[in-house]
């Protein structure tokens, strides 16, 4: 049944509101009050002997008026703005930010040193400014080993290279071919172990091509 049809002959199934649960945007409850929600209502259409014989489900358009603002799940607040100006980035599943922009930093797996869950995929993204490039150093690393790493592994891409790493073999520091490098954990449903963590820094591309000149 059309929503129209439906608004035309039950009226009051139409909320006056609905709360901002059910008004999550990508990243944090609508800015904008008038967007419209879709809500679902159960009616009776026969009633026999005190009982419903007959039920249809409608499911209609209503206006979201959102009171207050919070970060949707899998986000993060993001400076000391409340309201309409409230600015949330999504994290990466494994505490932090997936988009990592800052000349240094470090990241781990979930619970590290601890082990990390099952089941469990991370995502973080390092930018720096045009001109730079990214290294990745690790500082621990037990992921679970298999030869072709297809259960536990980390994935690190760039913009040339896709690396694979699994096993408790400290992998070398990472040197990116771009500005941009982003890296994806995934943990399956078996052995758990303590995952890893690493630290990044942003370098000057004239200074890595100095370098590799001099290794020659």
């Amino acid at each position: 049944m059309a929503t129209t049809s439906v608004i035309e002959a039950l009226p009051w199934l139409v909320p006056d509101e609905v709360s901002a649960s059910n008004c999550c945007a990508n990243d944090f409850t609508d800015t904008d009050a008038n967007r419209d929600c879709h809500k679902e209502y159960h009616y009776c259409e026969l009633m026999f002997a005190g009982e419903c014989w007959i039920t249809k489900v409608y499911t209609v358009l209503a206006k979201c008026i959102v009171n207050d603002f919070t970060c949707c799940a899998g986000y993060q607040q993001i400076g000391d703005s409340t309201g309409k100006d409230l600015t949330c980035e999504e994290t990466s599943k494994c505490g932090g930010l997936r988009k990592l922009t800052t000349a240094t930093g470090t990241l781990s797996t979930l619970n590290h040193p601890l082990n990390y869950p099952k089941e469990y995929k991370c995502n973080w993204e390092i930018e720096a400014p045009v001109g730079y490039t990214i290294r990745l150093e690790f500082t621990a690393f037990h992921i679970e080993d298999h030869q072709q790493c297809l259960f536990d592994n980390l994935v690190v891409v760039d913009s040339v290279l896709e690396r694979t790493f699994c096993g408790k073999r400290m992998p070398a520091p990472v040197f990116s071919s771009s500005n941009r490098l982003q890296l994806q954990f995934n943990s399956d449903d078996g052995s758990e172990f303590s995952g890893f963590s690493a630290r990044w820094n942003f370098v000057l591309s004239a200074k890595l091509d100095a370098k590799c000149e001099g290794d020659k």
